[in-house]
C-alpha cells in the first residue's frame, strides 16, 4: 500500500513539473513574428513613370513595430523606396521583376512586378566640353543629418550603367547636396560651396565622361568648382537642372556644364 502511494505521488508530481514545463514554454515563446502587405496581392502592375504604392506593418514576437527593408530586383525596370510604413514601387522601363520586403525577423515576402508601357516623361541630357550625353535615371543617397544640415547625394546615370552592381558603361554626374533639415522636399535652388551649408551642392561633385565600370576606365572626369543647381518635385517625379563650372583632369581644360533631368527617382537609399 505504501509502495502504490509512492507510485501515484511520482506520477502526479511528474505531470505537475511537465505541465509547468509546457506553460514555461509558452510563456516565454510569445507570438509568433508579423510582415503583413496591404494590398495583398502578389503580383502588382505599374506603368512606366506610375508609382504603385503599398502599406506594409512589420512585428516581432512581442507584437512591436518591427524594422523592414525593401529591395529592387532589377532597379532599372522599378524602383522601390519606403517611407514609414509606405512602400512606392515606381515602373522604370518596360519589363519585370520583383520587390522583395523582408523584417528585422527574418520574414521575407516577395511581389512580382510587372511595368507597362506608360507615358513617362522621364528624360535627361548633360552638355559638358561641347558635347551632350544621355542621363536617364535618378538615384539618391539619403545621408540623414550631418552637423545640423541633411545630405542627400543625387546621381544622375546614363548609358547602361548600374548603380546597384557598379557595372556597365555611360556617363555620371555627382552632387553632393546639402538641405535644410527641416524642409519637407528636396525642391529648391542651390549654390557651389566649400562649406557644407543648407542651400549648397560641396567642391566633392564631379561629373564622370566615358565610365567603363567593369574596368575602371573613364575619357574625362570633370571636378565642379562653382554654378547652381535647381530641383523641382511634383509628386513622384523630379526635376533638376544646372549650370556648372568645372575642370577636366584629363584635358587639363576650364569649362562648363549643363545638365536636366525630368522623371522619377530610381532609386532610393537611407
Amino acid at each position: 500500500m505504501c509502495k502504490r502511494r509512492i507510485g501515484w505521488m511520482v506520477l502526479l508530481l511528474t505531470l505537475v513539473i511537465l505541465a509547468g514545463c509546457d506553460l514555461l514554454s509558452s510563456l516565454g515563446s510569445g507570438s509568433e513574428p508579423t510582415l503583413s502587405i496591404s494590398p495583398s496581392s502578389e503580383n502588382v502592375s505599374v506603368a512606366v513613370g506610375a508609382a504603385y504604392q503599398l502599406t506594409v506593418t512589420a512585428r516581432d514576437k512581442d507584437g512591436t513595430v518591427d524594422w523592414f527593408s525593401v529591395s529592387s530586383g532589377n532597379s532599372t525596370i522599378a524602383s522601390v523606396s519606403r517611407s514609414g510604413d509606405i512602400v512606392t514601387i515606381t515602373g522604370v522601363s518596360e519589363g519585370t521583376t520583383s520587390v522583395t520586403v523582408e523584417s528585422f525577423s527574418d520574414i521575407t515576402k516577395t511581389i512580382s512586378v510587372t511595368v507597362t508601357p506608360g507615358t513617362s516623361t522621364t528624360a535627361g541630357s548633360m552638355t559638358v566640353g561641347g558635347q551632350t550625353h544621355e542621363l536617364s535615371r535618378l538615384y539618391l543617397e539619403d545621408y540623414g543629418e550631418w552637423y545640423g544640415v541633411y545630405n542627400i547625394d543625387v546621381n544622375l546615370l546614363g548609358g547602361t550603367l548600374d548603380f546597384d552592381e557598379e557595372t556597365g558603361s555611360g556617363d555620371f554626374l555627382y552632387l553632393e547636396m546639402f538641405f535644410d533639415a527641416n524642409a519637407p522636399s528636396m525642391a529648391g535652388s542651390y549654390v557651389y560651396s566649400e562649406y557644407e551649408d543648407a542651400g549648397t551642392f560641396s567642391d566633392y561633385s564631379y561629373i564622370i565622361i566615358g565610365l567603363d565600370w567593369d574596368t575602371g576606365n573613364v575619357d574625362e572626369v570633370y571636378l565642379v568648382t562653382g554654378g547652381t543647381v535647381e530641383i523641382n518635385v511634383t509628386g513622384s517625379e523630379y526635376s533638376i537642372s544646372g549650370s556648372l563650372n568645372v575642370y577636366g583632369m584629363v584635358s587639363e581644360t576650364a569649362t562648363t556644364a549643363t545638365f536636366e533631368y525630368t522623371g522619377p527617382v530610381t532609386e532610393y537609399y537611407d
